[in-house]
């Protein structure tokens, strides 16, 4: 009994020690008590010195750091945003540009053969040579919604990624075989609008009426094809959006003969902004079924006839290219470039050579009965210029040249193929 008693007495003298202690602590929260300057500061010495006693039982308190007066702000200040002075302290600065220019980049150039073997020999997996097959399959698929188009009336036009020289071929060779069909390759360097009216006239109409203007030529296959009933043919053109068609010269008439009835056109676009070069007028005329004909197919043929920045052109390339536009000129504009290419040949070793002198062209062509007036003779070197097969220099005299851009050697070889013509 008292061991226990003892027990009971101790823990109630640890209940009565905590119960003081939280009193003396609310007290001293709540005392208003406020010490002297004397006592305030005996405490704060006794504080220190027991700080200093036991420093295991110290606290290191970070007091608040006073704002100066200069930077303290007014409540009651309020701020007003203005756009004028922001626009005037934006004025102040100078703009900086840059000096660096696209020209200055260190690129290396590709062989036209080598870009050929990237773009048409590459290896394909198998997976996505399948995947090719079915794309071609499901475009094929889509012929005879094309031809039942066309028949109603409308004209077609196909867009999507990748070459559509295939697709229409097989199109051509599956459906209008029986058909008489121009192609027009969009993307040709010497292709005219004026070639284009012209095979209409000669090879399809077979007109022997075939005026020197565009609209004239234009109003002369409308009012054939108005008469003739029985009449009626396919034009498929490869980028309609190409370089030489890119005019609205070329677009307006193109859209004029798709507005024929018994004309049908069947067209391929490949840049992404080729509908903004049509205004409503020729959109209306032209009568447009677009038509998804997505390929992936490497666009080889296209950009065969292209100056690219990554494609360094070589001799051969220059020679090829002078020998299609060359094919493609009349009986006696190939005379006229004829007579241009010998002279050079002959005189061209000089060391500032000039070029031959219009004048001096002008009645070599005459002589050969190429030409019977100077304006004729300049229109044919309007188009060698458009061309770009020769170029026309004026000198310090005021002597009118006419010269070719080509290396000697690629002319030689030139007119070695040409020679007998």
């Amino acid at each position: 009994m008292n061991i226990m008693s003892y027990k009971i007495r101790q823990s109630f003298k640890k209940i009565s020690v905590v119960e003081s202690d939280e009193d003396k602590d609310f007290e001293e929260s709540s005392s208003e008590y406020s010490p002297s300057e004397s006592e305030s500061n005996s405490n704060s010495d006794s504080e220190t010195s027991e700080n200093e006693s036991d420093k295991s039982s110290s606290f290191d308190v970070a007091q608040p750091k006073k704002i100066p007066t200069k930077l303290r702000q007014d409540e009651n200040q309020v701020y007003i945003i203005k756009s004028d002075d922001y626009f005037f302290n934006c004025g102040k600065k100078n703009a900086v540009t840059s000096n660096n220019k696209f020209t200055d980049i260190d690129t290396s150039r590709l062989q036209q053969d080598e870009l050929e073997k990237l773009l048409g020999s590459y290896d394909i997996t198998v997976k996505h040579n399948k995947q090719l097959k079915r794309i071609a399959v499901e475009n094929q698929e889509q012929f005879t919604k094309w031809l039942h188009v066309l028949n109603e009336g409308f004209n077609v036009l196909l867009y999507g990624l990748g070459s559509k020289i295939k697709i229409l071929s097989k199109f051509r060779e599956n459906y209008l075989k029986n058909m008489p069909v121009l192609v027009i390759d969009g993307f040709f360097p010497s292709l005219s609008i004026k070639d284009i009216v012209n095979s209409v006239i000669k090879d399809i109409l077979e007109l022997s009426d075939n005026p020197t203007n565009v609209y004239d030529a234009c109003d002369v296959i409308m009012h054939k094809m108005s008469t003739a009933r029985n009449i009626s043919f396919y034009i498929i053109i490869h980028n309609i959006e190409g370089e030489p068609l890119k005019n609205q010269q070329a677009q307006t008439v193109l859209s004029k003969l798709a507005a024929i009835p018994s004309i049908h056109v069947i067209a391929s676009i490949d840049h992404i902004s080729a509908p903004l070069m049509w205004v409503n007028t020729q959109l209306s005329k032209f009568n447009f079924v677009w038509y998804n004909a997505t390929s992936y197919l490497p666009y080889v043929r296209e950009t065969s006839f292209e100056a690219s920045s990554i494609v360094q052109q070589p001799k051969a390339l220059v020679l090829s290219s002078l020998n299609n536009v060359f094919l493609s000129l009349t009986s006696k504009t190939k005379g006229i470039y004829l007579i241009i290419v010998k002279y050079q040949l002959e005189h061209g070793k000089v060391k500032h050579y000039k070029g031959i002198p219009f004048k001096k062209l002008y009645w070599a062509c005459r002589e050969a009965f190429l030409v019977s007036s100077d304006l004729a003779l300049r229109s044919q070197l309007t188009e060698f210029v458009d061309h770009e097969m020769v170029k026309m220099k004026r000198s310090s005299d005021g002597v009118e040249h006419v010269i070719i851009p080509i290396d000697n050697n690629i002319i030689q070889q030139f007119i070695d193929t040409h020679s007998a013509e």
